[in-house]
């Protein structure tokens, strides 16, 4: 049996809503829904009669009637100049809240090589950071 989604596939065909037959199954749903055989007679009825010039006058002036006035949208150029101006604002900010430990970080490609301390590092408190090329470091 043929479902109504089903049914309205066959409703695509140019040929079918024109008048030719439907494929048995499709022709049978049509006969015991009534909501499937309404919309198919309604596609073969063809187009609307033609509205008379007085009420497509009457439905224009409702129309009209109903319009508001809206602002347009600004220019293009002013979205940029505020996503500019935002993030002008924003870059420093996150740079002030990182602080300077965000800026002595390691490039990539490089690692940080703590050496192991001397006598002469620990007189002098402990051992010093040391930035080397990996293919420096020993392992």
């Amino acid at each position: 049996m043929t479902r109504c989604e089903e049914f309205n596939r066959y409703l695509d065909d140019p040929e079918l809503r024109a008048g030719a037959p439907l494929p048995g199954e499709a022709a049978a749903h049509a006969e015991e829904c009534a909501a499937c055989r309404a919309l198919l007679d309604l596609l073969r009825a063809g187009p609307s009669p033609a509205v008379s010039y007085g009420v497509e006058r009457r439905i224009r002036a409702s129309l009209a009637r109903s319009l508001e006035r809206v602002r347009p949208l600004a220019p293009a150029g002013a979205f940029v100049a505020a996503t500019v101006a935002g993030l002008g604002v924003l870059a420093p900010g996150a740079g002030w809240l990182m602080g300077p430990a965000a800026l002595r970080q390691p490039s990539p490609g490089r690692q940080h090589i703590a050496p192991e301390a001397s006598e002469a590092d620990q007189a002098k408190g402990g051992p010093r950071d040391d930035w080397r090329e990996p293919s420096c470091a020993k392992n």
